[in-house]
């Protein structure tokens, strides 16, 4: 028995959160890629407390994802699901990092999400200004330096 395609209801289309963000007002792309990663968060990368945060101010919309990383994390990050084709300059970062406080972020970073049609998800996180580099231990530059080379003769692996 095959059933009519109009009959057929994905499982994220009966979901709680695709509901709230539907009523909120949000088109269906924004709902989709803001449910993928959602679902993301929460089934892969194991977040918890994870919920969506709907954000309006004049003529823009915004949904944000927050959660915990760690379940004994106290501080709760935001998530922004974006576009791969969505246009990203140095203005339009700070924005969003602004916005994202204004709906109440604690930290000066946001993750932004960047989803692409194929449904792959690329997490960059961005904050206010520059970040040094952590300056690695001389341990960890010795191993850089140091390439395995195989040796005919004895059979074995040398270090370089």
């Amino acid at each position: 028995m095959s059933m009519n395609p109009e009959e057929r209801i994905s499982p994220i289309e009966k979901h709680p959160v695709t509901d709230r963000l539907r009523a909120d007002g949000f088109l269906d792309n924004v709902v989709d890629r803001t449910m993928l990663v959602y679902l993301q968060l929460i089934e892969i990368h194991h977040w918890f407390d994870v919920d969506v945060a709907s954000f309006h101010e004049k003529d823009e919309k915004l949904c944000f994802i927050k959660g915990r990383r760690k379940k004994e994390a106290s501080d709760v990050s935001f998530v922004l699901p974006v576009a791969s084709t969505e246009d990203m300059d140095p203005q339009r970062m700070n924005h969003l990092l602004t916005m994202a406080s204004k709906c109440g972020s604690t930290s000066n970073s946001l993750i932004l999400a960047i989803v692409d049609t194929s449904s792959t998800i690329l997490f960059y996180e961005i904050g206010s200004g520059l970040v040094e580099p952590r300056i690695p231990s001389h341990k960890e530059v010795e191993q850089m330096k140091c390439v395995p080379v195989w040796n005919e003769q004895k059979g074995k692996w040398k270090m370089f």
